[in-house]
């Protein structure tokens, strides 16, 4: 048998050192991937195992290279020397087979893979694992002898070619359904591939020469920044993209409950002007052409969807409560406690409360009651509140016509997604309602 391990070799503590490091570098990368709340697929297991155990191979082949150089007879030094070289062999085999399964798993991704390849690799790779057990007590593969020396036997040649066999064969594959996968994940797969080529032969040509583990340990590092960096990059575009969409949904929405809530707002104006046409001809006339200098100074302010100042939206509430004031006559009071005046919110949010307290509130009762219109300033908001002395309502039940409170629900969604503000709402049957917006000081239109 040829001493594959001559103790007292220069290269010993160079190689234990480059291994040390080379395994510290896996396990930090495996420590990362297996930590990543976002990486917890199929694929990225696989690659933190191929991690894990390449990891374990360097710190075994380290011990192996540390037991050689005690020369001296140990039972114990030798059992472990044992050990260790058979872990780092068997294991290198597992990574073949778990090497295999991740290739294959990554094309399937985009193309349909057979898996016998997997299954080719692994009746190989068991079969020189078997190899190996039986080594231990034939030395057919290599065997260690008393002073801890590393010793080739007849089938280690044949064991290191299989073992390269194996990875020409998943190189073949990868060669094969390379336009499965992009670029820069397939330049990953094939720098390890190579890298392993590389080393077997010099391997086999320079049998002192342990580049292997460090070369694997740098095409790892390269599947990495290829194919996970990559993946981060691809996952945070995705999360960029989905947040768009939902921006894009929210304005979607806000605009059309803004279209549903313009025909509402003309066509109860228009209404009033209709029944004024019934028993007030003059008097209607004279809304007409207050509602059309209405719409010609503000219909453009009732299409935004950004942040409006506080006066025009008061505006809408006045013109409004006015028409509203010429239907019903004394039946309907209107007070305003205007404070601050200085802020923004968002189009036709106040505007519908007030409709809600009329129509729903004061003019159902045969007497009528009072619709309040107030502001007021708050530590970190600016709030405006609506009340009545109407019928009320019960807020978590459905509408009088068994519907839900549309108005107010469509207000509190543009009022919560326009300026992250808030609509809180007091009522019950029979004493009245009052509805509270909350508007943050900073928020202010874009520029």
């Amino acid at each position: 048998m040829n001493n594959l391990f001559a103790p007292g070799s220069g290269y010993i503590v160079t190689n234990i050192v480059l291994e040390l490091f080379c395994a510290a570098v896996t396990f930090v990368l495996a420590l990362h991937l297996s930590l990543s709340w976002n990486r917890h697929t199929r694929n990225n297991r696989l690659f933190a195992a191929i991690l894990l155990l390449h990891t374990l191979m360097l710190l075994c082949d380290a011990m192996a290279w540390f037991t050689a150089m005690d020369s001296m007879p140990s039972r114990g030094m030798n059992l472990l020397s044992r050990v260790v070289n058979f872990s780092e062999f068997s294991i290198s085999f597992v990574n073949l087979i778990l090497m295999a399964e991740y290739i294959v798993s990554s094309f399937s991704q985009k193309r349909a893979i057979p898996r016998r390849i997997v299954h080719i690799v692994a009746v190989v790779c068991l079969s020189c694992i078997a190899l190996l057990v039986v080594s231990q007590w034939n030395g057919i593969v290599y065997r260690v002898d008393e002073y801890n020396r590393y010793l080739a036997g007849p089938l280690y040649d044949a064991v290191l070619i299989t073992g390269t066999a194996i990875m020409f064969f998943i190189g073949l594959s990868v060669i094969y359904y390379f336009r499965s996968i992009s670029r820069g994940d397939a330049m990953g797969f094939v720098s390890y591939l190579v890298f392993l080529l590389l080393s077997s032969l010099l391997q086999l040509v320079y049998p002192d020469l342990m580049v292997a583990y460090a070369t694997v340990t740098l095409s790892l590092l390269i599947i990495y920044v290829n194919v996970h960096v990559q993946q981060d990059r691809r996952l945070r575009e995705r999360e960029i993209e989905l947040k768009d969409k939902e921006i894009e949904l929210a304005d979607a929405r806000i605009a059309a409950m803004i279209s549903q809530i313009q025909p509402h707002f003309l066509y109860n104006a228009l209404s009033v002007v209709g029944d004024l046409c019934a028993h007030d001809p003059k008097e209607a006339r004279n809304a007409i052409v207050e509602f059309s200098r209405y719409l010609r100074a503000n219909l453009s302010g009732m299409t935004q969807k950004k942040l409006i100042p506080f006066e025009e939206e008061l505006g809408h509430v006045d013109t409004y409560l006015a028409l509203e004031a010429r239907r019903f006559d004394d039946r309907l009071k209107v007070e305003y406690r205007i404070g601050p005046r200085n802020f923004f919110l968002p189009p036709l949010t106040v505007q519908p409360i007030v409709e809600n307290a009329v129509r729903h509130g004061v003019t159902v009762r045969a007497q009528g009651g009072t619709v309040v219109v107030a502001t007021e300033e708050g530590a970190d908001v600016w709030r405006v509140r609506v009340s009545d002395d109407g019928v009320g309502f019960d807020p978590t039940g459905p509408g009088r016509d068994e519907r839900p409170h549309v108005g107010i629900e469509n207000a509190r969604f543009r009022i919560e997604n326009l300026c992250d503000g808030r609509l809180e709402i007091e009522s019950a049957p029979g004493r009245g309602t009052t509805v509270v917006i909350e508007i943050p000081k900073h928020a202010v239109p874009d520029a």
